[in-house]
């Protein structure tokens, strides 16, 4: 990605968001978006409604977390599918013994749920 703000006093252009307070000048106190480069540590300032850059970290963001969700999603999926198939291994009646165990085993694993015996264990 092209760089949207340079460092005017080294050219770097690894900036993170910072908190400087408020500023006065001589028409008063205004808000600004303040980054510091992550080379020298020399602090830019824009207005927020000229600032490209915040813009540009909210529309990443934004992505990242559409990106994120989607994953969830696609594992929650995943989750289910392996539940109906160890609900099926389950409720066959051609499963084996064994068959049976491991997929309940399994099953109790994916509920965060542990077993000893008959009765539920959460192990507090």
């Amino acid at each position: 990605m092209k760089a949207l703000i340079k460092c005017s006093n080294c050219g770097g252009t690894d900036f993170k968001r910072t908190t400087i307070g408020t500023i006065l000048a001589t028409e008063g106190h205004f808000h600004v978006n303040a980054y510091a480069c992550g080379a020298c540590g020399h602090i830019e300032l824009f207005a927020p409604e000229s600032d490209r850059y915040a813009e540009e970290l909210r529309r990443q963001e934004a992505i990242r977390r559409e990106e994120e969700a989607q994953r969830r999603k696609r594992e929650e999926e995943a989750k289910q599918k392996r539940r109906e198939e160890l609900m099926k291994i389950i409720n066959d009646e051609n499963s084996t013994m064994k068959q049976v165990k491991e997929a309940q085993e399994e099953l109790n694993s994916m509920s965060g749920k542990f077993t000893m015996g008959k009765k539920p264990f959460w192990g507090w």
